[in-house]
């Protein structure tokens, strides 16, 4: 879908939403009858690869409606998803970002063109680039890394698609109580038989950094509890060194060491070891 398209869809999803608000004033501040979130899907029934069109763009907005066609454009439409009502005994969501947000529809359009762009660029280069990583992967390596978008370890790697298989997490992280890392870790390990699970840190973390200090930040405290050990138990290391700099780059390595050994110790790994089969760990900064 285009600018104009996405342009035309904005304007008439805003005309349907005006003149449901004047049908149903109570709605305006999410508290009415039916108030509640929706999000608008505008979809692109495109075929094959990304050069050719295929796509969705959702875009959350305020107010419940009956799912429905809103509007069309080339072959690209716009409906609605309503969630469960109050009725239901769910309390709905507000997400309040309206469809016609220019901003937010040029970024989200920024990353549409440059993806058709890397996909053609791909096509040009190798007409069987698309069709033969359809056919499966077989990555070399498993890599865990941070969640921090400074640090895309494919791109910083010049991994290309299929050779590298990826989990991010704050502070790259292996935790054994972690369904989320350790089903990675197993169809890596056990499906895909990676050679290599690589646990990759970087300096600067904020993860690590949080993990530093004895400041509450909610939630996320329970993920930095583990590195809050490894402080505790480097203490009179760390705290020999000259400046706060050289103690977050050293606590930054301490955790990568440390995951390894958090990796090492899982059944996956164990048992890949007691039958004689790889992965190789490794840690780098």
């Amino acid at each position: 879908m285009d600018r104009a398209s996405l342009a035309s869809v904005a304007a008439r999803s805003g005309a349907v939403a005006s003149q449901r608000d004047q049908q149903h004033p109570g709605d305006r501040d999410g508290r009415g009858a039916r108030g509640a979130a929706e999000v608008w899907v505008v979809t692109c029934p495109g075929r094959g690869p990304p050069e050719r069109g295929g796509g969705a763009l959702w875009v959350a907005r305020h107010h419940a409606t009956r799912p429905r066609t809103l509007a069309s454009s080339g072959g690209c439409g716009t409906r609605v998803i309503a969630p469960p009502s109050r009725q239901s005994g769910y309390h709905p969501l507000l997400f309040g970002v309206p469809l016609h947000a220019s901003d937010f529809v040029k970024d989200l359009q920024r990353l549409l063109d440059n993806n058709r762009r890397w996909a053609e660029l791909n096509a040009q280069q190798d007409p069987q680039f698309f069709a033969s990583r359809a056919q499966g992967q077989e990555p070399k390596f498993l890599a865990i890394g941070c969640s921090d978008s400074r640090v895309p370890l494919e791109m910083l790697t010049g991994a290309e698609p299929g050779e590298m298989f990826v989990h991010r997490n704050i502070a790259n992280q292996v935790y054994p109580s972690d369904l989320n890392a350790l089903s990675v870790l197993q169809y890596a390990v056990e499906a895909l038989k990676v050679p290599h699970v690589l646990v990759l840190g970087h300096y600067g973390c904020g993860g690590v950094a949080a993990a530093m200090g004895e400041t509450p930040f909610g939630l996320v405290d329970n993920w930095l509890g583990d590195i809050r050990d490894v402080r505790r138990r480097h203490a009179h290391e760390i705290d020999a060194l000259p400046d706060e700099s050289a103690r977050l780059d050293r606590l930054v390595e301490l955790n990568v060491m440390h995951q390894v050994l958090n990796l090492a110790r899982t059944p996956v790994i164990q048992m890949a070891w007691r039958q004689g089969r790889r992965p190789m760990i490794h840690g780098a900064v």
